[in-house]
């Protein structure tokens, strides 16, 4: 974490030392990023780890070729079908902000739909992939050539509705893509699409690499100001914004908001998120994986002014093109809540009682 805060690497004190590191970065996804910064130092590592690394690059930038081809593959079913789409996280931001596909592994691959959703599953489908599973905001499907996972959204993360998605703006603003990936979402659109994930999606406890996603993105392609306040407020991702920013800041020293920029996005958000924000970012290591994750108290704190529509798409979620009220919906939502309720309610008690720094 340091490493990447301050951009100094540490220098190994011994081999199990330099292994440690090693082991963190792989766990972290950036072996690839380490091996590129180790390859001009001369001395304090053994050359098995720099071999380990150099098979860790090469594997990453392998599996992260392929991943793009098939993005790209979805790009051009979808569009021949007369669809839209754009790649999310990692597929849209390899060739955009880092100097090698290797350097920011995926998990899968993110697509999101713009068009009709009934017709682009039946495109897919048709073309030979297989949904394995659903969730309200996505469904992934295996890649029939190789395997490899797809996850198409019609929404950023979960509780769609939640934080509206205005398709004809994003593509509208999208841009042409420099490489394997066709079309990608403007600057603006990605820091929110970035935040909602980090912050919404997974309660601010991410691997390191994704933080310096952010990073990133607001030191190479930084979006116009006016731009983002605009899109994060149609969006409602005020408290997601300022919460996944400021998280990347104490994890991987992502530059702040202006000031201005700011003070605009957290108008209204009121002094209770500003001290649950302060205590969530007392711990740098409390926001990077595989830390236990508080996704009930985040949620609940950046969904400001609108924690009915929540609690609703949680008890209830609401499957894509599926009826306000349909006969699943309210037969599972007492099921659904009191399964929750048992899970989450002492983890919440917990992080409500747990002292501030």
């Amino acid at each position: 974490m340091g490493w990447l805060r301050t951009g100094v690497l540490p220098r190994p004190s011994s081999p199990d030392a330099v292994a440690e590191l090693v082991a963190a970065a792989r766990g972290q996804r950036v072996a690839g990023l380490l091996h590129a910064a180790i390859e001009g130092e001369d001395d304090g590592w053994p050359e098995a780890i720099r071999e380990e690394l150099r098979e860790v690059y090469h594997q990453s930038f392998s599996a992260g070729v392929a991943q793009l081809e098939l993005a790209a593959r979805v790009q051009k079913l979808l569009n021949e079908a007369g669809l839209r789409c754009l790649p999310l996280k990692g597929a849209a931001l390899a060739e955009l902000l880092y100097d090698s596909v290797a350097e920011r592994p995926m998990v899968d691959v993110d697509v999101l739909a713009l068009d009709d959703w009934r017709t682009s599953v039946e495109v897919l489908r048709g073309a030979g992939f297989r949904e394995q599973l659903r969730a309200d905001h996505a469904w992934s499907f295996s890649n029939p050539a190789t395997g490899g996972v797809l996850e198409l959204h019609h929404s950023i993360c979960s509780c769609p509705g939640l934080f509206p998605l205005d398709s004809e703006g994003l593509w509208r603003r999208s841009l042409a893509g420099s490489g394997q990936v066709g079309r990608r979402p403007a600057s603006a659109d990605l820091l929110v699409q970035l935040s909602l994930h980090a912050a919404f999606q997974s309660g601010l406890v991410l691997s390191l690499v994704q933080y310096l996603d952010l990073r990133r993105l607001l030191e190479r392609d930084p979006p116009d100001a006016g731009l983002l306040l605009d899109v994060t407020r149609q969006a409602r991702a005020e408290a997601a914004v300022i919460a996944a920013v400021e998280a990347a800041r104490v994890t991987a020293g992502c530059p702040e908001l202006p000031k201005e920029l700011r003070r605009g996005l957290a108008a209204g958000l009121g002094r209770g998120f500003e001290a649950w924000l302060r205590e969530r970012t007392s711990d740098p290591e409390g926001l990077v994986r595989p830390v236990a994750c508080p996704l009930g108290r985040a949620r609940w704190e950046l969904a400001r002014g609108q924690r009915g529509a929540l609690l609703l798409a949680t008890v209830a979620p609401r499957e894509r093109g599926e009826p306000a009220w349909s006969r699943r919906r309210l037969a599972q939502a007492p099921r659904r809540a009191w399964r929750l309720l048992r899970y989450w309610a002492p983890r919440s008690v917990r992080a409500w009682r747990r002292p501030r720094a």
